[in-house]
C-alpha cells in the first residue's frame, strides 16, 4: 500500500473510533438520580363519582355513590449514595383524606399533618416518627406502602427513559398502578396503557416529556367490576424521565343484567373518574 493509501486507511480507522466511542458515551448514559437534600412534594387527587341504578330479585336500590382520595406529602432525600441509590428519606404528610363509597364524609387518616423518618435497613424499611419514636402500626402501614419506590429509579421513570424516543408504544399498566398508590388495590386497577409523544414543553426553564396518554382501568364498586377508559397526558424531566405530573379523567358508563349466586341481577351506572398526581421538585441547596 502507498503512503498515501496508508494515511486514509489510518483516517478512517480513527474516524470510526471517534464514531464508535461517542455512541458508547451515549448508550451507557444514566439515568439522573435524585440530588441529596433535594426535596420533592407530591400530591395525589382521587375521584370516583357516580349515580347507580340497581335491582335485586325485583328490589331496587342504588343512589349517589363517590370514593376521593385527598393526599399531599413532602418526600426530602437526605441521603443519596454516589451509586445514586437513596438510603434515607424524610416524609411530611399534609393532608391526607379518603371517603369510600358507603361514607358519607371523609376520613382523614392518622398519618395526616405528621412528619417521619426512613431509611434503608437490612434490606427493609427502618420507619421512626420524626422524633425518633416508633411508628403506630396504623400510621406505619401507610408510610411503608407510600415508600415503596424508595430507591434509586421507579419503575415508571425507567420505563419512561427507556421509551423516551418511541413516538408509540403499549406498557407500563404495573408501573402506573405504583405511581398511583393503588398497586394491589382492587378499587382501581390499570389494565393497559398506550402512549403517543406530544411536543415538548418548557416550563420555568425545565424542558419536560409530554405523552399522551389512553389507559384502561377498572373499578370495583357496590361489588361490581366497571370499566372505564381514561385518556390525559403526562410529563416528565426530559434530562432523566422524572413525573412531573399526570392526568387522567373519563366517563364511567356500566351496564350489566344477569343472574348471580341464584339472584336476577339489573345494574345501571353513570359517572366520571379522574385522577391526578404533580411532583414539585426543589433542588438541593448549595453550600
Amino acid at each position: 500500500m502507498t503512503r498515501a493509501g496508508i494515511t486514509a486507511a489510518t483516517q478512517i480507522l480513527l474516524v470510526v473510533g471517534v464514531c464508535t466511542f461517542a455512541v458508547a458515551q451515549r448508550s451507557s448514559r444514566k439515568i439522573v438520580a435524585r440530588q441529596e437534600g433535594s426535596s420533592e412534594r407530591q400530591v395525589l387527587v382521587v375521584d370516583v363519582s357516580y349515580n347507580l341504578k340497581a335491582e335485586r330479585n325485583g328490589i331496587q336500590g342504588g343512589g349517589h355513590r363517590s370514593w376521593k382520595v385527598r393526599s399531599t406529602r413532602t418526600v426530602t432525600f437526605d441521603a443519596v449514595k454516589k451509586s445514586g441509590r437513596v438510603t434515607k428519606v424524610g416524609i411530611s404528610y399534609g393532608e391526607v383524606t379518603e371517603k369510600s363509597v358507603d361514607a358519607k364524609a371523609a376520613k382523614t387518616l392518622p398519618v395526616s399533618g405528621k412528619s417521619y423518618r426512613a431509611q434503608i435497613k437490612n434490606g427493609g424499611k427502618a420507619v421512626r416518627s420524626a422524633d425518633g419514636k416508633p411508628v403506630p402500626v396504623a400510621e406505619l402501614s401507610r408510610v411503608t406502602a407510600d415508600l415503596q419506590e424508595l430507591g434509586t429509579i421507579t419503575p415508571l421513570q425507567r420505563l419512561l427513559w427507556e421509551k423516551r424516543k418511541h413516538s408509540r408504544f403499549t406498557a407500563g399498566h404495573t408501573a402506573a398502578a405504583t405511581f398511583f398508590g393503588f398497586s394491589g388495590d382492587k378499587r382501581l386497577q390499570i389494565r393497559q396503557i398506550e402512549w403517543t409523544a406530544a411536543p415538548s414543553r418548557t416550563i420555568a426553564g425545565q424542558r419536560q416529556l409530554v405523552f399522551e396518554t389512553r389507559v384502561q382501568v377498572s373499578t370495583l364498586q357496590d361489588g361490581f367490576v366497571m370499566p372505564v377508559e381514561l385518556n390525559g397526558k403526562l410529563a416528565c424531566t426530559a434530562d432523566s424521565c422524572l413525573p412531573v405530573s399526570w392526568e387522567l379523567s373519563g366517563d364511567l358508563l356500566f351496564e350489566t343484567a344477569g343472574t348471580v349466586a341464584g339472584a336476577q341481577i339489573e345494574a345501571r351506572a353513570t359517572g366520571r373518574v379522574s385522577l391526578r398526581r404533580e411532583h414539585t421538585t426543589t433542588p438541593a441547596t448549595r453550600q
